[in-house]
């Protein structure tokens, strides 16, 4: 009886590590089979990578040139009517002489 529990264990064993030897024999098959699409899906990746990263510096850019054109323009308008701002404080300062007289 000891024999035959020791033969079942050793077929359990064998089995079990013949089922493990034919799953790793099929990932690395698989592995095989799939390693040109590894490479090209990482290539692929790589350059997915890149032209989201090319794509992030051209939106920073243009932000940034709006914002230069905006401050621009700002700065254009502030100019121009610099000559009217002093006018107008002018006056202002006029009238409240004229009120507290």
């Amino acid at each position: 009886q000891l024999r035959s529990e020791s033969q079942r264990r050793a077929r359990e064993v064998a089995a079990a590590a013949a089922a493990e030897k034919a799953r790793m024999e099929q990932e690395e098959a698989a592995r095989k089979k799939h390693e040109p699409f590894r490479r090209r899906d990482e290539k692929l990746r790589a350059f997915q990578l890149r032209s989201e990263s090319q794509r992030r510096a051209r939106e920073v850019a243009a932000a940034a040139a709006a914002e230069k054109a905006r401050m621009e323009q700002e700065e254009a308008a502030r100019k121009k009517h610099e000559p009217f701002r002093r006018r107008d404080e002018k006056l202002r300062a006029f009238q409240l002489r004229s009120e507290s007289q």
